[in-house]
């Protein structure tokens, strides 16, 4: 069977090209099917987990090649979910808590905000999206002992890259934000052990390793030795010394849609 879709998550890497994980990410493909694993209608409109090989050059050819590309999938395991993410599973009520979350947050009442998104939490509804701007609430109303303990679940996804296209910014934001509080709390080993997760794959993340330079919460952690070793290795990343365009602030569009 011949498909077609967008690779929402990626372990694989550009052989010869790139040693980062990632290739395809966001980019629609057609692959192969052994018929006799899956049928069309078993996996129409759902979310695949498979093994990717290319076949290059028609056939021919050493991997990887830049024309006539063809991938074949194996060992097919079939999500139920149709394109879950961020959004997708929320019920009427709790779509309707997160329109006053965001009603709260335009006026910056972030106490109400975090009223209402810890009610979500409460009934277990708070999902991946909800996370980020619940930590983010709390670091606006100073209070990161709080923002870490619902952060760190999106610092585990991060490691693990266990998130798909609409939840991937959450995810690694509410990582970035994670890490900020650390330094907040003066836990500056484990502040910059959650950066150091942003050099494995220094281009995708450059924003973030970027930004680490220049934020101001990590003011906190800046005469720790941890700091110190990460900073080099984050310069090197960048491929020049830190140029602080900005005090790397987020006052607009932290909390996300």
């Amino acid at each position: 069977s011949l498909i077609s879709g967008t690779v929402t998550q990626s372990q694989a890497i550009r052989q010869g090209i790139s040693d980062e994980k990632g290739a395809l990410m966001n980019e629609k493909i057609s692959a192969f099917v052994p018929a006799s694993q899956s049928s069309c209608q078993a996996i129409l409109g759902k979310l695949i987990e498979v093994e990717l090989k290319q076949s290059c050059c028609d056939g021919g050819g050493t991997s990887p090649c830049l024309l006539n590309t063809g991938y074949y999938l194996t060992q097919i395991k079939v999500s139920d979910a149709k394109g879950g993410g961020a959004v997708a599973k929320r019920s009427p009520e709790a779509q309707a808590t997160y329109t006053k979350v965001k009603q709260a947050l335009a006026t910056k009442n972030f106490k109400m905000a975090a009223g209402l998104l810890e009610a979500l939490r409460g009934k277990a509804q708070l999902d991946v999206q909800g996370q980020f701007q619940l930590g983010a609430v709390y670091r606006e109303m100073d209070k990161c002992s709080q923002a870490v303990t619902i952060l760190e679940p999106l610092h585990q996804r991060f490691e693990k890259k266990d998130y798909w296209t609409d939840t991937e910014t959450p995810v690694r934001r509410g990582t970035f934000l994670y890490a900020r509080c650390l330094s907040v709390l003066s836990r500056a080993s484990e502040s910059t052990l959650v950066l150091q997760g942003f050099l494995v794959e220094r281009q995708k993340f450059r924003k973030e390793i970027k930004e680490s330079l220049a934020h101001r919460d990590f003011g906190y952690i800046k005469t720790s030795k941890s700091w110190a070793k990460y900073k080099v290795a984050a310069e090197k990343a960048l491929g020049a010394p830190n140029d602080s365009e900005d005090d790397g602030s987020e006052t607009s569009g932290v909390f996300g849609e």
